[in-house]
């Protein structure tokens, strides 16, 4: 009984652990690509050892797996049609990745003229052909080629209404006699090459189709690819047929390239030629740019190169874009800075003051210059230097602009050359409001109260005129006429006109300093009395 429980221990472990492992290979083998294989005896495998050693097997394995081989040996256009209706077949179809498509050859074969031919050379001894059966066989051939188009376009079409986004890998037809065949031969590259002319490239150019050229790889190596007594490939042929399909998938995914820009010299010069090279298999696309750029700034701009070079003869960085025959697009920037700068042309800048005499008004400063293109034009109060405009000025408009008070003034002009310059103008022709004599007495100094007149006892009312007694009573002025204004009110009021009396009298230009100082000097002197006699106090009081 404990035998028989570790025994059934056992089956199950086992079970469960077979159970995992197909798991496993099965989630291995759903991470790669699906091909459906379509075709005839060659895609079969028709007289290899190993049918695993077929060309479908052998592409892509480390991306791709065969999930289904529709083909059968003898099979015609017509055949593999109605295999493809079967809801087997058309799931697997679905579900590919890719397909590959190799019929037709047995649409030529299966023709009685041909047929005869080939009955011959099968039988032992081999019997060859006539020269009246070639050529009754290429009649038949050349005429058979004219409805091989509808039969091999409608498998590709229902290929491609099951599932549209599936590549396919479309197989031209090989010559099986080799030159040592003789007429054979010749009879092949009369046919075969007509048929991939006008009917498989057409219809891989309709579809969208890849072509794997057969015709080429075998074309000369029928001894070594071919079966002895056979037209089917032997296992290096089959090799050669997988060659062709990967080599097509090898443009389905991008490969990496590398793009190097070299300069002609990195010495000083006035140019400098940038030669391209990259290691892109295939490059449909090369243009420039000046500055550091990405490859979407070359969806619909750049300079072609040609010849793999261009020249530059300014510093600065510039971007290459590439783009190879996979679509795969890619950029390189170079700096180039040691591009000789030639001097930018200077440009004539002046300055002009309208009025020149003098004016009360404001003077008008007009800007000359021969600058082509002027992009900035300000001016700032005093006498700056370019610096000073980096951040601060006052734009220019019409070329002109007004002050209203002497000094100097500097202005900027930018061109579009990038040449800044300076100019300073000196204005001094402007009155300046101090020096009109009538504004206010004489000795006015510009204040708007003036300053005390002659006689001013300090009293509140400061309009008090010379000799005031202190009363509330306004004096007039000598030699006024009789206005009932006093002349104080018209010199505060700011009257043009200078206040001078009507008669000969000298103008009153006394002030109170005097008085003070006399003011000053009595107290000074009761001081020196008070100290005196406090002096002599003291001294009566001690003796």
């Amino acid at each position: 009984m404990l035998n028989f429980k570790k025994l059934s221990i056992l089956v199950v472990l086992i079970l469960a652990l077979n159970t995992f492992l197909s798991s496993f290979v099965f989630a291995e083998n759903n991470d790669k690509k699906s091909i459906v294989a379509l075709g005839d005896s060659i895609t079969y495998g028709w007289n290899l050892q190993d049918r695993s050693q077929a060309f479908p097997y052998l592409i892509g394995t480390n991306e791709y797996t065969v999930s289904k081989n529709i083909s059968a040996p003898g099979w015609k256009t017509t055949d593999l049609l109605a295999a493809l209706s079967t809801a087997e077949n058309m799931d697997a179809i679905k579900k590919a990745d890719l397909i590959t498509l190799d019929i037709g050859n047995n649409d030529l074969l299966s023709l009685p003229e041909v047929k005869v031919i080939l009955d011959q050379l099968k039988a032992n001894p081999p019997v060859l052909p006539t020269q009246d059966q070639i050529n009754a066989a290429t009649a038949a051939l050349l005429n058979a080629i004219s409805k091989l188009p509808a039969n091999l376009g409608a498998v590709i079409t229902t290929v491609e209404n099951v599932n549209p986004d599936a590549q396919i890998i479309l197989y031209n037809l090989y010559n099986p006699f080799g030159t040592s065949a003789g007429p054979l031969h010749d009879l092949g590259e009369k046919v075969i090459p007509a048929v991939n002319s006008q009917v498989i490239n057409p219809l891989a150019q309709t579809f969208g189709a890849h072509i794997a050229n057969a015709y080429s790889a075998f074309n000369g190596r029928q001894a070594e690819l071919i079966l002895p007594g056979d037209i089917h490939p032997n296992t290096t042929g089959h090799q050669v047929l997988a060659g062709l399909a990967n080599d097509i998938l090898k443009t389905f995914t991008p490969q990496d390239f590398d793009i190097t820009l070299t300069p002609s010299t990195t010495k000083p010069a006035e140019k400098v030629t940038i030669s391209v090279s990259s290691t892109a298999k295939e490059v449909i696309a090369m243009k420039w740019l000046k500055g550091e750029k990405t490859v979407a700034d070359f969806t619909n701009q750049g300079e072609n190169i040609t010849d793999n070079k261009f020249d530059i003869t300014e510093n600065n960085k510039y971007t290459v874009y590439v783009k190879d025959g996979t679509g795969l697009e890619k950029v390189k920037v170079i700096d180039i800075n040691n591009i000789k700068q030639a001097p930018a042309p200077d440009f004539t800048l002046d300055l002009a003051a309208s009025p020149t005499e003098e004016t009360d008004g404001p003077v008008t400063i007009k800007v000359s210059t021969n600058a082509e293109e002027v992009l900035q034009m300000k001016w700032l109060a005093g006498k700056k230097t370019i610096d000073d405009f980096a951040n601060d000025g006052t734009d220019i408009t019409d070329n002109q602009f007004d002050v209203t008070e002497n000094g100097k003034y500097t202005v900027y002009v930018l061109d579009g050359k990038g040449v800044q310059k300076v100019k300073v103008i000196e204005i001094n022709n402007i009155k300046s409001k101090t020096d009109d004599p009538g504004n206010g007495n004489p000795g006015d100094d510009g204040t708007t109260n003036p300053g005390d007149n002659p006689g001013d006892t300090g009293n509140d009312n400061p309009t008090d005129n010379p000799g005031d007694t202190g009363n509330d009573t306004t004096t007039e002025n000598p030699g006024d006429g009789g206005s009932d204004h006093p002349a104080s009110d018209s010199a505060d009021k700011g009257s043009k006109s200078p206040a001078f009396a009507t008669d000969n009298s000298l103008p009153d230009t006394a002030t109170s300093m005097y008085n003070y100082a006399a003011l000053g000097l009595a107290l000074l002197l009761a001081g020196l009395v008070a100290m005196r006699v406090q002096q002599v106090r003291r001294k009566r009081e001690n003796i």
